[in-house]
């Protein structure tokens, strides 16, 4: 795991997705401030239904990119193509090699 987030999945009516996800959905994620788009494979416990908030852990698969750039707070949009599904938000870095230093 290389970092711990809240997410938030939209509800249909605000433009997410219709289903739950499950333990390794692997969406594109976009980071704030940030134009490079990657893949990322989520790892929780129990369903997440569009509208909730859950915490879950979260692999960078591109990660050369990423490297001494994650910090607590920084958010993301979570994406399938285009069409944007849901946010979240970094709880803790926990591999050390994308926490960024002050």
């Amino acid at each position: 795991m290389d970092f711990k987030a809240f997410i938030t999945l939209y509800k249909p009516e605000d433009g997410g997705r219709k289903t739950y996800i499950a333990d390794g959905y692997r969406p594109n994620i976009k980071f704030e401030n940030d134009e490079y788009i990657t893949s990322a494979y989520f790892n929780f416990e129990s369903w997440i239904a569009p509208g909730e908030t859950k915490q879950v852990g979260v692999n960078i698969l591109s990660q050369r990119h990423f490297i001494k750039s994650l910090y607590k707070n920084r958010s993301f949009k979570i994406q399938e193509g285009k069409r944007i599904v849901g946010i979240g938000v970094v709880c803790e870095v926990v591999n050390k090699i994308f926490e960024k230093t002050v």
